[in-house]
């Protein structure tokens, strides 16, 4: 398995193999219900939609949509390799972060809205804070948040230390927001959100 697990519903489970194949796996018995190949490269992760779409990054370099029976409803060539992606319903975006450092912005039909380069590499995924703000680490060791006002965006980054390659993960108590992220060095460190956008 070479992606994050994604349930799709009470019973059925979506993963990733190195090999580019995706299964939809039974979670009551290990049965294998559906399986597809999206070609060469590893499947880096995935993420899933109200609606039970699942967006689908490769090292190949590609973004899919697949339907829950794993039939592809749009796809993306992100021009190089890409971590696993992320859903902002609410304002109909998905994030996929390219090992480069480019964050790359889609509508939910996989229609190009935007980039930001970070300028460093990212191996770590992309998390959404309650704003729409997003949250990814650095192979520099820092961590980045990049909101986005009209076609623009904005990064601000603060540093960890070592290496992050975990997604980092925010959480949200009554009108605090906090973002907690670990690195490769064992440090672990907490952030808090004022209300000028600032970590």
């Amino acid at each position: 398995i070479s992606s994050n697990i994604c349930s799709l519903s009470q019973d059925r489970i979506f993963v990733g193999l190195a090999n580019g194949s995706a299964y939809i796996i039974s979670k009551a018995n290990g049965a294998i219900l559906k399986s597809k190949s999206l070609g060469t490269g590893s499947i880096e992760g995935c993420a899933v939609s109200s609606k039970g779409e699942i967006f689908v990054a490769t090292s190949g370099g590609f973004v899919y949509k697949l339907d829950p029976a794993l039939n592809t409803l749009a796809s993306q060539s992100a021009g190089s390799q890409v971590t696993a992606p992320a859903i902002d319903e609410v304002r109909g975006l998905v994030y996929v972060p390219r090992q480069d450092g480019t964050i790359l912005v889609y509508n939910m039909n996989l229609g190009s809205v935007g980039s930001v380069s970070l300028g460093a590499g990212v191996r770590s995924g992309v998390a959404i804070g309650p704003k729409g703000e997003i949250y990814v680490g650095g192979t520099n060791g820092y961590l980045y948040m990049v909101t986005r006002v009209g076609t623009s965006f904005y990064v601000k980054s603060q540093n960890v230390g070592g290496s992050i390659l975990v997604t980092p993960v925010v959480y949200q108590w009554g009108a605090e927001v906090t973002v907690v992220v670990g690195s490769d060095t064992g440090v672990v460190k907490a952030f808090r959100l004022d209300n000028n956008m600032n970590l």
